[in-house]
């Protein structure tokens, strides 16, 4: 799984990128109207340029402002709150999946250039190690001819003095510049260490990133079955609220009803009333004398 980097040939992941510091911000301080609307701002202006860790941020911040209005005890649209959280939850768990991610590395890797800097170091690598071996080879040929025509075969008395000199010099020549060609082939042949070290790095690096991803994919898990099971007690509010309207009618039965009643019974129900004991109000009286009994001993 990897992950591109924001550099400055990608102007709109930097731009989105800035405002991550202040989304956090204003949903720490508990403005999650405004943070709404900064995530919904950016969404819309640039949903197909965004990368998927920024779609995912973005989303996730903009179902939890809709999560925690949603928990509001004074709020009456919690099921379309809730709605909307399950909804963004939703979105940035589809856009972290392994497969989408690994979908855009590809891509990317697909759009790039052909000849990596590491493919032509590997190549050009190859090549000296081939043309060393080839040296090698030649320098063994030409010794090993050498020392046939100088020591095993006698010399024709055809053969001039000019000629075999001429033959030792090229031989010469070649045995004196193999081994230098050869070294300087071993000193521009790179360490294979540097390789090694630069694809641990990497797998470590992606290794971490795959265990934040897990982690968050988990969690986003856990908000989704939290805001489902808020759905399902969310029916309870909107009964209360209903039951209060029933309330008012109920109310309002008695005085409707009372036209039909005779007097008798209306004065009976006004007696009713009258004889009911009520408690006496508070008298702060008191409270006040002995305040000032004991602002009077100080």
């Amino acid at each position: 799984m990897r992950i591109e980097k924001d550099d400055g040939s990608r102007p709109g992941h930097c731009e989105t990128r800035r405002k991550f510091p202040e989304i956090k911000e204003l949903f720490q301080n508990r403005q999650y109207v405004s943070c709404a609307s900064l995530c919904e701002h950016l969404l819309t202006r640039s949903t197909d340029k965004l990368h998927p860790v920024h779609l995912a941020y973005l989303n996730f911040y903009l179902a939890q402002c809709h999560d925690s209005l949603a928990r509001e005890v004074a709020l009456r649209k919690r099921r379309a709150e809730l709605d909307l959280a399950e909804k963004h939850y939703m979105i940035a768990l589809s856009s972290i999946t392994p497969a989408r991610l690994n979908t855009l590395a590809s891509v990317e890797e697909d759009s790039s250039s052909p000849a990596s800097p590491e493919s032509q170091h590997g190549a050009s690598h190859s090549r000296r190690a081939s043309d060393a071996v080839s040296l090698n080879s030649d320098h063994s040929t030409s010794t090993v001819a050498t020392s046939i025509m100088d020591g095993d075969i006698p010399p024709s008395k055809s053969a001039s003095p000019s000629s075999s000199r001429s033959v030792r010099f090229i031989t010469a020549d070649t045995e004196e510049g193999n081994p230098t060609s050869t070294h300087k082939q071993h000193k521009r042949r790179p360490a294979p260490i540097f390789i090694a070290q630069r694809v641990q790095s990497s797998s470590l690096e992606e290794e971490r990133l795959s265990k934040d991803m897990s982690s968050f994919i988990s969690m986003l898990k856990a908000h989704i079955a939290s805001v489902r099971e808020l759905k399902e007690v969310s029916t309870e509010p909107n009964a209360r609220w209903s039951f209060y309207g029933q309330r008012n009618s109920i109310g309002t039965r008695p005085t409707s009803m009372s036209a039909n009643h005779d007097q008798a019974t209306m004065e009976q129900i006004r007696q009713q009333r009258r004889s009911v004991c009520f408690r006496p109000r508070f008298d702060p009286m008191s409270v006040r004398m002995l305040c000032k009994d004991a602002l009077s001993e100080l």
